[in-house]
C-alpha cells in the first residue's frame, strides 16, 4: 500500500523504482512504459512520449536493470548550471533544459518538469505534457 501523508506529516521527496526498457543514465528525464517498466522520456515524440515521470537517479546499463526515480522533490547534483528560479523542461532525449521546447518537424511538447534551485540543485515536480 503506498504511502499517503496525513494532515501532519508532509513529504520532503517522493521516489520509485523500475526496470529500465534500455540502457539509462542518471539525471535522464523518464517516463512509465508499464506499472514495472521505464524509458526515457522525449519532447519530440508522441503524448506518451512526453509524458515523463521524474528523473532517473540512478543508471542502469542495459534493460531490465533497476533504475531509481525522483518523481517529486529536490535533486542535487553538481550538473546543474541552471540561473536561478528558471523553469525547466524536458528536452530531447530525456535531456533537462532551461529553454522551452519550440514548434518543430513533428510532434513537439512542452513538459515542465521543475524549477532551478540555483547552481548545483533543482525542484522536480513534473507537469502534464502540452502538445504544440
Amino acid at each position: 500500500m503506498p504511502f499517503v501523508p496525513g494532515p501532519q506529516e508532509s513529504v520532503e521527496k517522493l521516489s520509485i523504482e523500475r526496470l529500465s526498457d534500455q540502457a539509462i543514465s542518471a539525471l535522464k528525464v523518464v517516463r512509465l512504459t508499464s506499472d514495472t517498466t521505464a524509458d526515457i522520456a522525449e519532447s519530440t515524440l508522441t503524448y506518451a512520449d512526453a509524458s515523463a515521470v521524474g528523473i532517473a537517479t540512478s543508471s542502469a546499463i542495459a534493460a531490465g536493470l533497476p533504475i531509481s526515480i525522483l518523481t517529486y522533490g529536490v535533486l542535487e547534483d553538481a550538473f546543474f548550471a541552471f540561473p536561478l528560479n528558471d523553469v525547466l523542461f524536458l528536452g530531447t532525449g530525456g535531456t533537462i533544459t532551461n529553454v522551452a521546447p519550440t514548434l518543430g518537424a513533428g510532434d513537439t511538447h512542452n513538459t515542465i518538469i521543475g524549477r532551478s534551485l540555483g547552481a548545483g540543485a533543482i525542484f522536480i515536480n513534473v507537469r502534464e505534457p502540452i502538445g504544440l
